[in-house]
């Protein structure tokens, strides 16, 4: 019998060979075990020798908890191509019902990025379908020219506390989705940004639930030598466009003081354009802050 401790739960075999033209290992009767306890018993298994990777079933997961009840999940690996792969995750939640999770990765000679995705069909607690979505990816069309995306959305607001793992899990207050086109050379960095929010946290002051906002930002870098004696070589001030509907977040206050700091460094004084015909008060308030802050 050979024995393997894997996470602190040892894995027993009463056979194991390895296959070194192919990086195949083959477990026969084998069993998890925890503190003497079975918890396992599978009678053959087969897994990836080295670097090599295999599809096939991964070690499954356990769990309990007061909203959901006992919980069972068995990932599937599939080892698609050398560039990209999947996880199927079936499982059940005893309060629930069944669940559904599923993880595509690809990387490209200009791409890399993953989808996930967690659906549970007619949850039995919550009387309706409940799912959520993850999307990333960066694409680089040249080496100063970027592309990336960071997509994410929640069937319901309460989706975080009945199926997040952890206090990072159970305290999200908002999901963020942005798209970014973002240009760099020697003297130059531009970037074009499209952000909106799904709010989860619904305790949220209605202030702090940012929507749309679109921001262009462009600069030329001085050059220290003749830039107090080049107008044209002097801070970003002047060639940057904030046009976003402002309402109090602290990623505003913070382009609003990069504009009035450059523009101090430079010289000269700061121009900002700072259109809102809903908000007022709040840029007013944004303002008086920003002095502060100065």
């Amino acid at each position: 019998m050979t024995g393997v401790q894997t996470c602190a739960l040892p894995i027993y075999a009463r056979q194991i060979d390895i296959d070194q033209d192919t990086q195949v290992g083959t477990g026969r009767d084998v069993r998890l075990e925890f503190k003497g306890i079975p918890l396992l018993y599978l009678p053959v298994i087969s897994f990836p020798v080295g670097d090599a990777r295999k599809s096939g079933f991964l070690f499954p997961s356990f769990g309990q908890s007061n909203r959901n009840g006992l919980e069972l999940s068995i990932p599937y690996y599939f080892n698609l191509a050398p560039n990209y792969d999947a996880t199927l995750t079936p499982g059940v939640m005893l309060k629930r019902g069944v669940t559904l999770g599923g993880e595509f990765r690809y990387l490209t000679q200009k791409s890399r990025g993953i989808l996930k995705a967690d659906w549970v069909p007619s949850d039995a607690s919550a009387k309706r379908d409940r799912s959520y979505l993850r999307f990333e990816e960066t694409t680089d069309f040249t080496e100063r020219l970027r592309f990336d995306t960071n997509l994410a959305a929640a069937s319901d607001s309460n989706y975080f506390q009945d199926f997040g793992l952890g206090p990072e899990g159970t305290s999200v207050e908002y999901l963020k989705r942005v798209a970014r086109v973002r240009y760099l050379d020697e003297n130059w960095r531009a970037a074009a940004l499209v952000e909106q929010f799904q709010t989860i946290d619904q305790t949220i002051a209605e202030v702090r639930r940012t929507g749309y906002a679109v921001n262009l930002f462009g600069r030329r870098r001085p050059i220290p030598d003749i830039a107090s004696r080049n107008p044209n070589a002097r801070g970003f001030a002047e060639r940057t466009a904030v046009n976003t509907p402002l309402q109090g977040t602290a990623a505003d206050l913070i382009k609003l003081a990069m504009i009035r700091i450059a523009a101090k460094l430079a010289g000269k004084k700061s121009r900002m354009l700072l259109r809102s015909e809903e908000h007022t008060s709040e840029l007013q308030s944004l303002r008086h802050l920003v002095c502060r802050l100065l």
